[in-house]
């Protein structure tokens, strides 16, 4: 039996299906991209950095000023690996921590004036090569898009489900 007819038995080969198999296809091509522009993005920062580094750097951007569980919660990693990826950042210079004033055990992670600079370049970087591949569209073809992917994230696709499984 081929692939395609393991696929159209499995989900009865439906238009639909066939559409979300191949939106399924064209994910599957994203995340190899966009794990590879992570990856460059972190040695950016630093040829040995993790890009777990990276995420964890672009969250204290966007929350700043915030904490190690805030980010473990956020970016769904360990609380002890986000405790390593600050500490790497702020020896690059890339974060700085201070003690909360309401509470001494709390420390309170912002990003440094470097490291937004750094960060910086990158996103700009990133934001030219979007605008390149937009180019053609119309206006109304970018705010679908915006509008439709936003919808679909903001559904979150990949939580886990009841069944203990992740969709998708």
């Amino acid at each position: 039996m081929s692939a395609d007819e393991v696929a159209a038995a499995v989900d009865g080969g439906t238009e639909q299906s066939d559409i979300v198999d191949s939106i399924e296809q064209s994910f599957s091509r994203l995340f190899v991209l966009v794990k590879g522009n992570l990856r460059d993005a972190a040695a950016s920062l630093g040829p040995d950095l993790q890009p777990a580094a990276w995420g964890v750097l672009r969250h204290v951007m966007r929350n700043a000023p915030t904490q190690a569980g805030a980010i473990a919660t956020a970016t769904g990693m360990d609380k002890s690996a986000v405790s390593r990826q600050l500490k790497e950042l702020r020896e690059r210079g890339l974060v700085t921590m201070v003690q909360g004033a309401d509470d001494a055990r709390a420390v309170l992670v912002s990003p440094s004036d470097e490291g937004l600079r750094r960060v910086g370049e990158v996103v700009a970087g990133w934001n030219a090569q979007l605008r390149e591949s937009f180019e053609g569209w119309s206006e109304e073809e970018l705010a679908t898009f915006e509008r439709l992917l936003a919808r679909f994230t903001a559904a979150d696709p990949w939580r886990p489900r009841a069944t203990g499984h992740r969709s998708g």
